[in-house]
């Protein structure tokens, strides 16, 4: 009936109960005030949402998806009785399965008003906390928020419904400890970084990775930013390429070894690394292009069996 709430409790629910109850969905809404959150003109290059399981029934873990809301909602003040998974009577100003502000504004639909498409995924375990990865949806949606603000609704989380048995008591903001945390890791203009690892290379004696270097800002307009690669495959011709987009997670290529980067990618230059795995190249500071994220990752042929390998990657933001 729309009735139940508990926005002021020290958990929240999501997934489905079981038992005789068995079915019957919770799902959860979290939002962070990202006002201040990072200085005008940075980028966000890595973020993670953590949350605390206090408890489940379950002996699995679980898949939770997170949907980006498209409608307001108010937190409440109710605390429901007993560990809170049943709910307790609604007042004013309530978000319920019925109501984003009880007993006056319903959800369009029942539920929730979200984007059917998660913006991102994780697993929740059985108890403990969790961390998601840096996805892209992840970060795509806090970027949306912090340039407009007003359509900052937070996310849903739910579990897939059709399996009873998955509920989760995880621990709100009202909690004495564990809370809901949100890092957020970002670069200003003319700054940068190295980012994830890099992959395998086939060398005498010994495995190592292959990994990018770059020298530090600020830079500023038209200046060559200094790039080396150590440990690669000796004496090997490489190349470097680099993308408006990143992917801070990575798509795997082969095992342990992941592209930073997303299409469209560019190829800026050739190297050759030396004997002991070396090379040093450059990258060209675009001119009149501010604000603008560039990620960037070095390939070499490789003795492997793939026959190539790629290192690890930087980010760096435009002047």
């Amino acid at each position: 009936s729309g009735s139940l709430a508990n926005g002021g409790g020290p958990s929240f629910f999501l997934g489905t109960s079981g038992g005789t109850s068995g079915g019957a969905a919770r799902r959860a809404l979290v939002r962070f005030d990202l006002a201040g959150a990072i200085p005008a003109g940075a980028r966000i290059v890595d973020a993670r949402l953590s949350l605390f399981v206090e408890q489940t029934s379950a002996t699995q873990p679980t898949t939770a998806s997170v949907h980006r809301v498209s409608s307001p909602w108010l937190e409440g003040s109710v605390v429901a009785p007993g560990n809170g998974g049943g709910g307790g009577p609604a007042v004013a100003g309530e978000s319920t399965w019925l109501f984003r502000d009880f007993p006056s504004v319903p959800w369009a639909q029942a539920g929730g008003d979200f984007d059917p498409a998660p913006s991102f995924t994780f697993q929740l375990p059985t108890s403990g906390s969790v961390t998601s990865a840096p996805e892209v949806g992840l970060i795509a949606d806090l970027e949306s928020w912090i340039a407009n603000p007003s359509s900052n609704f937070g996310w849903l989380l739910k579990t897939d419904e059709s399996a009873s048995g998955t509920a989760r008591r995880c621990s709100s903001l009202q909690a004495a400890a564990n809370r809901p945390t949100l890092q957020i890791y970002y670069l200003r203009p003319g700054r940068a970084t190295v980012y994830g690892a890099g992959c395998r290379s086939v060398r005498p004696a010994t495995t190592v990775s292959f990994d990018l270097g770059i020298n530090t800002g600020p830079f500023v307009q038209g200046s060559n930013v200094g790039l080396f690669y150590v440990n690669g495959p000796i004496s090997r011709l490489g190349a470097t390429f680099v993308s408006l987009q990143h992917d801070p997670v990575g798509l795997t290529v082969f095992p342990d070894c992941r592209i930073y980067m997303r299409e469209p990618i560019l190829m800026v230059n050739l190297f050759t690394t030396d004997p002991s795995g070396f090379a040093a190249t450059s990258l060209t500071m675009p001119i009149g292009s501010p604000g603008f994220l560039v990620a960037v990752q070095g390939a070499a042929l490789d003795s492997g069996p793939a026959g190539f390998t790629f290192s690890s990657g930087a980010v760096l933001v435009t002047p």
